[in-house]
C-alpha cells in the first residue's frame, strides 16, 4: 500500500496486531474503531472510506467473525462497483473473546465455530465473495499471502472490489 493508501482494521486481535506493527505515516490513513471492539463496523467503514477517497486504494483487515457480522456489504460494494480489499483473516471463531477467556478463566466457551463432532467450521469466504460477483483469492498458507496481495494491490484502485481470505490457526489449537 501507498502511504496515502486507506487501512481500516476490525476488532479484537487483528486490531492490536496492526496497530503494533503497521506504520502510519499521514492522517486518516489508518481508522479503526479505536479499540471498543465494534464488530461488524470496518467492512462498511471501509466503503464510506472509498467513497469519500476515490482515488486512494481503501483495504480492510479482519477477522472470520468481524467478517459475517456485516459481509452483506459485499453486495453494496458489487452493486456500486466500489473498489475496496478486504482481507479475512480466518481462524474459525472469535480469536480475542477465546484468547481472554483462556487467561481468565483458564478455558474457553462459545468462542469457537465448531461442527457438532467438534472439528472446525469455516463458510468458504473465497466462493462467498465470488458469489458477489468480486474477484477473490483464498491463501492457505504464509507464502503465498504475499503474492496473492500483490496481484490484489497491483490492480487498477478504480477498478472492482476485491477480497483475500488467510487462514489461521485451526480452532482448538493452543496460544
Amino acid at each position: 500500500m501507498g502511504r496515502e493508501d486507506i487501512l481500516l482494521v476490525g476488532s479484537g486481535n487483528t486490531q492490536g496486531v496492526v496497530k503494533q506493527s503497521y506504520p502510519v505515516y499521514e492522517p486518516r490513513t489508518h481508522i479503526t474503531s479505536g479499540s471498543y471492539s465494534s464488530m461488524g463496523w470496518a467492512l462498511p467503514a471501509a466503503l464510506g472510506a472509498k467513497l469519500a477517497c476515490p482515488d486512494r486504494k481503501v483495504c480492510v483487515i479482519l477477522g472470520d467473525g468481524d467478517f459475517m457480522m456485516s459481509m452483506q456489504e459485499m453486495a453494496v460494494a458489487a452493486m456500486h462497483n466500489i473498489p475496496i480489499i478486504v482481507v479475512v483473516q480466518n481462524n474459525s471463531g472469535y480469536m480475542a473473546i477465546r484468547s481472554g477467556q483462556r487467561k481468565i478463566l483458564g478455558r474457553h466457551a462459545a468462542s469457537e465455530f465448531n461442527m457438532g463432532n467438534g472439528g472446525a467450521y469455516s463458510p468458504q469466504f473465497a466462493e462467498i465473495a465470488k458469489s458477489f460477483g468480486i474477484d477473490s483469492w483464498r491463501v492457505e498458507s504464509a507464502d503465498k499471502l504475499k503474492p496473492a496481495l500483490g496481484c490484489i494491490f497491483g490492480t487498477d484502485p478504480t477498478g472492482r472490489p476485491a477480497t483475500s481470505t488467510r487462514l489461521g490457526r485451526p480452532a482448538g489449537a493452543a496460544y
